[in-house]
Order: C-alpha cells, then structure tokens, then sequence
C-alpha cells in the first residue's frame, strides 16, 4: 500500500499522527504501509478519515479496493 505512505510523507504525517486522525492504532497504519493489512478491512468510517487526512478523493480508496478485488478475481481463474 505505497500510495497510503507516499501521501502520509507528502503531508509531513507522522505514522502516529495519521492514526490519530482517523481513529485507528500505528499499528493499523503500518500494517497498511507494508502490504500487511487491506484498505478494505476499514471501517468505512476510517476510510472517510484517511481520505481527509490525507487530503484525497474517497474515489481514491475506493478505486484501490475495486482494484483489489480484480487481482483477486484473477490469481482465482
């Protein structure tokens, strides 16, 4: 989840900070930094929090997650 960290560092967030924000433990966002946790498994809730922290369209996530789902679809066939 490259993009999540890249916006964090471009907004001069802290991983702690940017757990704040939104409501969730550093561990959450770590754990999202390095591929070891899924936007998805948000609540919806923290997602909308990500996108203003990070000052980014919901559409954002929201197309990461759709994207998500299509690799998924294919690694299945």
């Amino acid at each position: 989840m490259g993009m999540i960290k890249e916006k964090r560092k471009q907004k001069n967030l802290t991983q702690k900070e940017l757990a704040e924000a939104i409501g969730v433990n550093v561990r959450n966002i770590n754990r999202l930094e390095v591929g070891e946790a899924k936007i998805e498994n948000l609540r919806f809730k923290h997602v909308v929090g990500l996108s203003h922290a990070l000052e980014e369209p919901l559409e954002t996530f929201a197309n990461e997650i759709t994207d998500m789902e299509k690799r998924c679809e294919n690694e299945n066939e």
